[in-house]
């Protein structure tokens, strides 16, 4: 029940977001988590995998072939570092699998302010990215 509701929340998240594509970050090394990995599953009888997955979204669609134009220089970076929505690492893990997660904030409204937003930079494989969130 529980997972239904983290995957109804971050559906409606993503919809007020307007995110219209993700880029998958396949054996991310999350600082955070390698702590908690050499402090505590290291230790278990049970082999814990290092590493993590490291999900990118963005709110300007765009195909595989325009995204390795944009890496390699062959295609202008401006709109899509301008529509980059932030990132979730998922964690190899049964339960609790939602790691650092820095996500665009909902558009402000009067009932919703954010007052201690920071710029987070994010290199997304030599793509220099910048979200303005709070790391949680």
């Amino acid at each position: 029940m529980r997972a239904k509701l983290h995957s109804r929340y971050f559906a409606e998240y993503f919809r007020e977001l307007h995110a219209a594509a993700i880029v998958v970050e396949p054996d991310y090394i999350d600082k955070d988590y390698l702590e908690d990995h050499a402090a505590y599953y290291d230790r278990c009888f049970r082999d814990y995998k290092r590493r993590t997955v490291r999900l990118h979204f963005f709110s300007q669609a765009f195909d595989a072939e325009k995204f390795r134009k944009i890496l390699t220089g062959r295609q202008e970076t401006d709109k899509l570092t301008e529509s980059y929505l932030g990132f979730i690492v998922v964690k190899p893990l049964s339960q609790k699998i939602i790691g650092r997660t820095c996500l665009k904030t909902y558009p402000e409204e009067r009932r919703r302010n954010f007052p201690i937003l920071r710029d987070y930079p994010v290199n997304l494989f030599g793509l220099e990215l910048t979200v303005r969130s709070l790391a949680y």
